[in-house]
């Protein structure tokens, strides 16, 4: 409705696509031209001259001087968010942004204006879309205050440097609130079919046939595995058979700690609204369901997340104990550490997690 209004810009709708936006504003900077004006006419010069040895240096010297335009583009990108996390604040209080990366949109819209009719920044697309002010908005605001909740002295400081922000995080969490109940007074859509529903543990031939699906559908499995596909090729040019050996051993142990990392972040590509919807499913499936809680939630979040186009199959649990392991690590242990093995805290989601807690079966303390 924001970007309607003509109010704001935001590079998704100015350019094709984020390559495209990324090359511009680079080539925005002044850094960048003083490298146009630099480094072309001596890349010129060294090529007409043919010495190879001056060509070679004049290339890595070209290559390393962009290489530093590009550091100082990504440090004054996150410079400036955090110098004016106030405004940022200020945005977020006035659009009041939840689950819907389309509210965000209209942040980034507003505070892209706000940058560039200040000449804080060089052009009027400084943030791309929804998603990286969504990004940006945990990054500076939300993990930082959740964090220092334990700390009155840092929270202190952090309420002193950011007048605006804790009311900017009460005003989202307002929004994620609204989310949560509306979600918790729908009836469940699937669970009138999930008698019918088969979990992966039934079509499949064992869990190892279920798991080399996941990595075939995972396209960051395929492209973290290549390099070991290529050091496995070269060992047959090896001479030595202990030499071999111990590279097929060696590449076999990293082939399956990456498998390991990618299967553990499933999590990964569950947006927030899913992750709700998730522990929504657990507390409904009290009273929804009969047999196997978890297996009825099992059922239902793989019909959900391949309809949502969050998954590429209806598979994304095996069973109900895989589930039930799945919301261990993921949620209920996380407000205890305060950590998760994706760096995302998750804190607005502790009083649901806390809540899924106390209707499901896990003996677990928070």
């Amino acid at each position: 409705m924001c970007l309607e209004s003509g109010n704001g810009t935001l590079q998704k709708n100015a350019f094709r696509n984020r390559f495209t936006w990324l090359c511009y504003e680079v080539s925005s900077l002044t850094i960048f031209r003083v490298w146009v004006i630099l480094c072309v006419p001596l890349e010129i010069w060294s090529k007409a001259s043919g010495d190879v040895l001056i060509v070679s240096l004049f290339d890595y010297f070209t290559v390393l001087m962009l290489e530093v335009v590009l550091f100082w583009y990504i440090f004054r990108l996150k410079r400036i968010t955090s110098k004016e996390l106030d405004q940022f604040s200020r945005e977020i209080i006035a659009d009041a942004p939840g689950t819907d990366l389309k509210d965000w949109e209209c942040v980034a819209s507003h505070f892209n204006s706000y940058l560039y009719e200040r000449k804080l920044w060089n052009t009027k697309y400084y943030m791309y879309n929804g998603a990286d002010c969504y990004k940006a908005f945990r990054a500076h605001l939300l993990t930082p205050f959740a964090l220092a909740e334990d700390n009155p002295k840092k929270l202190h400081a952090l309420e002193e440097s950011i007048p605006c922000g804790k009311e900017a995080l009460e005003v989202y969490l307002k929004e994620i609130d609204k989310y949560w109940r509306a979600l918790k007074s729908e009836k469940s859509s699937s669970a009138l079919d999930l008698g019918n529903t088969k979990l992966p543990r039934d079509v499949c031939y064992c869990k190892l046939t279920w798991g080399s699906n996941f990595y075939m559908q995972n396209p960051r499995c395929i492209v973290l595995l290549l390099p070991h596909q290529f050091a496995l090729y070269y060992t047959a040019s090896f001479q030595s058979t202990y030499s071999r050996l111990a590279c097929v051993v060696g590449s076999f142990i990293l082939c399956a700690h990456v498998l390991y990392k990618c299967f553990q972040e499933r999590v990964s590509y569950m947006r927030l609204e899913n992750r709700i919807q998730f522990l929504s499913v657990i507390i409904k499936a009290q009273d929804s369901f009969s047999g196997d809680t978890w297996d009825a939630v099992a059922k239902e979040m793989n019909i959900y997340l391949f309809e949502q186009k969050v998954w590429r199959s209806d598979q994304f649990f095996f069973d109900g104990a895989e589930c039930e392991q799945f919301f261990r690590r993921h949620f209920a242990d996380v407000p205890v550490k305060k950590s998760s093995p994706t760096g995302d805290l998750n804190s607005e989601l502790w009083p649901y997690i806390k809540e899924a807690l106390a209707v499901c079966t896990c003996d677990l303390q928070v």
